[in-house]
């Protein structure tokens, strides 16, 4: 990946189209079966993943 200031209008589009715009419309998808199914709690892997260190959030050595 290059420097923050090389990247271009459309490799941040890319980025919050996926890490944004996903976990939106993922709920948006679950949602609206939740009652058929019985209910349900949602969550989204994110919230855990922001708070929890993981073994590939180190950094990549160049």
């Amino acid at each position: 990946m290059a420097p923050l200031h090389e990247l271009d209008e459309a490799h941040f589009d890319r980025v919050m189209d996926v890490n944004v715009r996903g976990t939106w419309n993922c709920p948006r998808a679950q949602i609206p079966v939740m009652p058929a199914a019985g209910g349900s709690a949602g969550g989204t892997p994110s919230a855990v993943s922001g708070s929890t260190p993981s073994w590939w959030a180190r950094p990549v050595p160049r």
